[in-house]
């Protein structure tokens, strides 16, 4: 995605960098850091202006680990970081966590997209991409 930026709650190390969620690269994994607590986990894209958000395309890890992801939500935010809507995932279970799923939403005006976890293991997201406009322009970043 470029242009865009990632943050996170916190980062395991530069081989699995939270900006490799918005790579272009399906083959690569952002990964917070290891917790065995159940704490917060997040990324967070900030696309830099205001987009209507109308789906997301999620890759999961691909070389290990795919329950992980297991219980995550969606949180699309205002310029000011307010919460605008919540999405909860919990339908990919640890027995059926897909390779990668798009997802379609109700369009939602916003200009940060949060993927959330909290549970006891790491976040980790082999790639992002979204779908939506703005101005007439339309978003789709790999």
């Amino acid at each position: 995605m470029a242009g865009k930026t990632v943050n996170c709650s916190s980062e395991h190390s530069t081989s699995y960098a939270c900006a490799m969620l918005i790579d272009g690269n399906t083959e690569t994994t952002a990964h917070t850091h290891s917790s065995n607590e159940n704490t917060l986990k997040y990324f967070e894209i900030d696309l830099k202006t205001i987009y209507k958000i109308t789906g997301f395309q999620m890759y999961n890890r691909h070389d290990c680990c795919p329950e992980r992801i297991n219980e995550f939500k969606i949180q699309i935010l205002d310029e000011n970081r307010n919460i605008v809507k919540n999405f909860d995932y919990s339908e990919w279970s640890e027995a059926s966590a897909p390779l990668y799923e798009r997802f379609h939403i109700e369009k939602t005006l916003g200009r940060y997209f949060r993927i959330t976890l909290e549970t006891n293991v790491p976040l980790q997201v082999g790639e992002v991409i979204l779908y939506g406009s703005t101005g007439g322009y339309l978003l789709v970043y790999t």
